[in-house]
């Protein structure tokens, strides 16, 4: 049974040696949902569709026209959780409601769109 706090064991081209990565399961899958759903943002699908439907009318057309905003927002939060621990789907949304609000989202949608957007991102995962 492997310790979920580490990723599988990875080799070095140049050195040949063998190490592990701390970067942990969870935190790969939440990466996983987080590219799945900026490449929802882009395309649709069934994804965006979930995170829509946690959205006022408004809001949810606010998040199809301004695509670029949602997925700079999205991008700054993959990077961020290389770095975070103990991520909950609390600690997403209050991170993404923060980036959003910085790639010029209003705050009458941001908080809504990072609430719908963490649901969706666990919700993948699960």
């Amino acid at each position: 049974m492997f310790n979920n706090s580490y990723e599988f064991a990875t080799e070095e081209p140049s050195s040949g040696v063998v190490g592990i990565q701390p970067a942990g399961f969870k935190g790969w899958a939440i990466q996983i949902g987080i590219d799945a759903l900026k490449i929802a943002v882009k395309q649709g699908g069934s994804i965006l569709s979930y995170a829509l439907k946690f959205l006022d009318k408004d809001a949810a057309k606010y998040v199809k026209s301004n695509s670029s905003k949602m997925t700079k927002a999205l991008d700054k939060l993959d990077n961020w959780i290389d770095e975070a621990e103990g991520v909950t789907q609390s600690t997403i949304k209050s991170r993404l409601n923060t980036y959003l609000k910085n790639a010029g989202v209003p705050s009458k949608y941001s908080l809504q769109i990072a609430d719908a957007f963490a649901r969706a991102i666990t919700w993948f995962i699960m």
